[in-house]
């Protein structure tokens, strides 16, 4: 699905990623893990073709970045970037609304909206029993129910690649537990390949199978998380000591 080889990116001369090499196959469920400044954010841009490797080999469908227009790749890919798309959005628009304008990748509806694409729209509310939201005022709804509706609004084209940029990075525990329940039924349902950026554990569903870490641009370890996701790998990544990760109850939940 992913084939990514000796990417390398500079902005003004500063490395914002180094030599990374990631492959992603279909039906895996990969998080990105790794400090604020890694390269994460930068990494899932590029395949998605908001921006450009300095040096490097993007393939996605098996597709290379260069080859084609990035439109019909985009197309088949789900983006979420919770912070950036509820400021950027246009305003006064329903939750409806929200999702239809994923339907042409837009921030807004500048155009009469179809009864095919409220049916649309409304169909994966109700699948998803969210369709008591459907005419709410997105701006007023709260964190939880903000992301569930982006979350929707991501596969509302129904994407053979999900990408989700720190989704709940400011959702509550329970706002956390219902966002990766829906995720989770999502994935099963679409049978979606999923790329998911975090830097805290405790943002690591259960269902994920696979973890690249990432550290000052570099890939350092990836591969299944059974493997990956250990008390060395964990104390180099953030430079803590690993007592300090044993105490901690997210990654013993990991290991039990």
């Amino acid at each position: 699905m992913i084939h990514i080889q000796n990417l390398s990116y500079l902005r003004n001369d500063d490395v914002i990623l180094d030599q990374v090499n990631l492959e992603i196959k279909q039906g895996e469920q990969w998080i990105i893990l790794g400090r604020n400044g890694a390269g994460k954010t930068s990494l899932i841009n590029m395949i998605y073709g908001y921006s450009w490797p300095t040096s490097g080999i993007i393939k996605v469908f098996g597709i290379e970045y260069g080859s084609e227009p990035l439109r019909q790749i985009q197309e088949e890919i789900g983006i979420l970037q919770s912070n950036q798309q509820s400021n950027l959005l246009q305003r006064n628009l329903t939750s409806l609304e929200i999702i239809i304008s994923g339907l042409h990748s837009n921030l807004g509806i500048y155009r009469e909206i179809t009864e095919i694409e409220i049916s649309s729209a409304k169909q994966l509310l109700e699948e998803h029993s969210l369709l008591h939201l459907s005419e709410r005022n997105f701006q007023i709804l709260s964190s939880g129910e903000k992301s569930k509706i982006l979350l929707l609004r991501s596969i509302i084209r129904k994407p053979k690649i999900l990408i989700l940029d720190e989704p709940t990075s400011s959702l509550d525990l329970k706002a956390c537990y219902e966002f990766f329940n829906l995720l989770q039924s999502i994935i099963e349902k679409y049978k979606i390949t999923c790329v998911q950026i975090v830097h805290r554990l405790e943002d690591i569903p259960k269902y994920f199978t696979h973890i690249a870490m990432m550290k000052q641009g570099r890939i350092v370890q990836s591969g299944l998380i059974d493997s990956i996701l250990n008390l060395k790998n964990l104390s180099s990544l953030y430079e803590l000591p690993e007592d300090w990760f044993q105490s901690f109850q997210m990654f013993n939940s990991w290991k039990h």
